[in-house]
């Protein structure tokens, strides 16, 4: 049963599709933050996304949002991957990870 369950696992992560852009990301903005809602909230960058169709950079706001007790926010960024094709820039998305104990 363990082996199934590492075969299905492996399928899928090898179905996952992973988006290489050509282009380095602007420059992030600086965003004003509006005013903190609660105590119980952080605030989470804004970061630029790709539009493949339109085939251009789009800026996506930052926000607040509530906290998750015994996690901490990781920021997603834009990962530059050497491919034969040269550099790309792969997102990395943003995650709640535990805190160490």
């Amino acid at each position: 049963m363990k082996r199934l369950l590492a075969l299905l696992l492996l399928t899928l992560a090898g179905c996952a599709s992973t988006t290489l852009v050509d282009r380095a990301p602007p420059a992030a903005r600086q965003q004003e933050r509006p005013l903190k809602p609660s105590s119980d909230v952080i605030w989470q960058d804004g970061h630029w996304a790709w539009d493949a169709d339109a085939e251009l950079w789009y800026w996506v706001s930052g926000t607040w949002a509530s906290e998750q007790p015994g996690k901490i926010w990781i920021p997603g960024y834009w990962d530059p991957v050497e491919t034969d094709g040269g550099r790309k820039w792969q997102w990395v998305e943003a995650r709640w990870e535990d805190t160490a104990e």
